[in-house]
């Protein structure tokens, strides 16, 4: 049975492109000062627990997330039923490396809501390097950026590095086989 999006962590609203649209909209309509990516900082840096106390107030808004429980149900690891690429990223990869990785695996998570999975593995592949591309992370060496967008407070905030780019991957790809194995 699919979990309710009402009942997901905040974590995994931020992965979801769908639902995080619901809960920023209506973050917008509730809050003159809100900022979605603050939220993100929130809950995946240091960033203002001001916006997880605003954040438990938009849970309350009725009917939240529309029809998304029908259109595009948060399915269990294996459960039947259509699976999307997001899932890939729900669990953590074995490190960070940088306090900038959490948001950045977040961002690339969103960005595959809609693929279906299985995917091909040189699609998966290209797609999450033009990401990190996108933000100018080279997937060679041993090179840390600096990212604005995933700077939330701490020592290496805002930065992430190559080696994680290459390593969560590798991750990656071996989590779309499993879907891969279950398709057969």
């Amino acid at each position: 049975m699919p979990i309710p999006f009402e009942k997901l962590q905040l974590k995994d609203i931020l992965y979801h492109q769908a639902a995080y649209d619901c809960f920023n909209d209506c973050g917008k309509r509730l809050f003159a000062e809100w900022d979605i990516e603050g939220l993100e900082k929130a809950v995946l840096g240091c960033g203002d627990n001001h916006f997880l106390y605003m954040a438990e107030k938009i849970r309350q808004t009725p009917d939240l997330y529309g029809d998304l429980n029908k259109t595009m149900p948060f399915l269990k690891f294996r459960e039947q039923g259509q699976h999307y690429g997001f899932e890939l990223f729900l669990s953590d990869p074995m490190f960070w490396e940088s306090r900038g990785a959490p948001l950045f695996w977040a961002y690339a998570a969103r960005r595959f809501t809609y693929d279906k999975l299985p995917m091909d593995a040189v699609r998966l592949k290209e797609k999450y390097l033009s990401i990190a591309a996108g933000f100018n992370i080279p997937t060679e060496g041993d090179e840390y950026v600096f990212v604005e967008r995933f700077a939330a407070g701490g020592m290496s905030s805002g930065v992430v590095g190559s080696r994680f780019i290459r390593e969560s991957l590798s991750v990656l790809l071996q989590r779309n086989t499993k879907y891969q194995t279950d398709a057969v």
